[in-house]
């Protein structure tokens, strides 16, 4: 689609591109179900007319404070590698990362600061916002 409006040839086709497509794929599939699961047992949604009342920082809240953002993120890349599209993994994706590193910062961070106060400030300080650190932080 954008691949062949942009003139760009397809990623080749491999046994690791589908089976790194495939594991990105379910691999935030997964995660996106695991943050539904977790909002509905907690009486809430994502969306912010319904958020829910207490600050999540279990389960991979603990590790990352957008889990469901980095689940999408995961599936996206894992799509176009599946789909062999340089648009999805160079342009899509990035560009989706961007818009919501945007909007997190400018919008939902000060929100979750004036909700939750210096509880979400610590949370914020010591999980990182997509990608799971490797080490622990000093």
């Amino acid at each position: 689609m954008t691949d062949r409006w942009l003139r760009v040839p397809e990623l080749p086709s491999s046994l690791a591109s589908i089976a790194g497509g495939s594991f990105l794929l379910i691999l935030g599939a997964m995660s996106c179900g695991w943050c539904v699961f977790r909002f509905l047992r907690l009486r809430g949604t994502p969306v912010p007319f319904n958020p829910p009342e207490e600050l999540i920082q279990t389960g991979l809240y603990g590790r990352v404070r957008n889990p469901m953002l980095t689940g999408v993120f995961l599936a996206l890349f894992g799509a176009g590698l599946l789909l062999h599209s340089i648009s999805i993994v160079l342009i899509w994706t990035p560009g989706y990362i961007l818009a919501h590193v945007l909007e997190l910062k400018l919008v939902e961070e000060p929100e979750l600061e004036r909700r939750f106060g210096m509880a979400y400030s610590e949370y914020r300080n010591r999980v990182p916002m997509f990608f799971p650190r490797v080490w622990r932080k000093q």
